[in-house]
């Protein structure tokens, strides 16, 4: 009698590709390790002009890729990425969890998030769901509800309780670090936050977000 054969491990070639991209070596390992048991990673970055050039030269199925990283945003990455011809589908990994992060980072184009401190139960659950098409978000975060601004009305109505607080530090001229100082948060957060209400309201510069708090709060006529 022939002895029970065992079903074949999956060869690495039915195992998506995956490029990850973290600035901090360490981080990188281990994520880079997490991401080995269910895919094939075919290189890492440590920032996201690196990231947009591995992807050209690699074309990956999915990139994971930390939203913090020196140089290039992480949402201006993210919608580089996706603007590429057959672009890979995105999985963000951050130590950030605010749901504003994860609604500018879906709208970028990202169809996952996973926090870092839930990575070891959520980058593999992920990395499988979203590579079937699904999307996925670490289940520590909740989607803020956003009201859409009403046409002629507070072109500033659409931002949230912690958006509003930014602007309203940044329009007192204190930087970014000083921001971070005063309600709690990194010095990064308060770039997400700038760059968040930059693209939700359609310009292009800190000025110019300035002079819509001061028109939004200008007595009317």
């Amino acid at each position: 009698m022939s002895a029970p054969t065992q079903p074949a491990a999956p060869s690495t070639t039915d195992l998506p590709s995956v490029l990850v991209a973290d600035d901090h070596q360490i981080l990188l390992d281990v994520f880079t390790h997490l991401v080995e048991s269910v895919a094939t990673v075919v290189g890492t970055a440590t920032n996201g002009e690196d990231l947009i050039a591995l992807v050209a030269q690699q074309r990956p199925d999915l990139v994971v890729t930390d939203l913090a990283m020196p140089g290039l945003s992480g949402l201006e990455t993210i919608r580089r990425i996706r603007a590429m011809a057959q672009p890979p589908e995105v999985i963000v990994l951050t130590a950030h969890s605010d749901p504003a992060l994860v609604t500018a980072a879906m709208e970028a184009g990202a169809r996952g998030f996973v926090v870092k401190s839930s990575a070891a139960n959520d980058l593999r659950a992920a990395i499988r769901v979203v590579a079937s098409g699904g999307s996925y978000r670490s289940a520590i975060v909740d989607l803020p509800q956003i009201p859409t601004p009403t046409a002629g009305g507070d072109p500033l109505e659409g931002l949230t309780d912690r958006e509003r607080e930014v602007l309203a530090l940044v329009a007192t001229g204190l930087t970014a670090r000083e921001i971070g100082q005063r309600l709690g948060i990194t010095e990064r957060t308060v770039a997400f936050h700038k760059d968040r209400m930059k693209e939700r309201l359609g310009v292009d510069s800190t000025v110019a977000l300035v002079n819509l708090l001061a028109r939004s709060t200008a007595p009317r006529r």
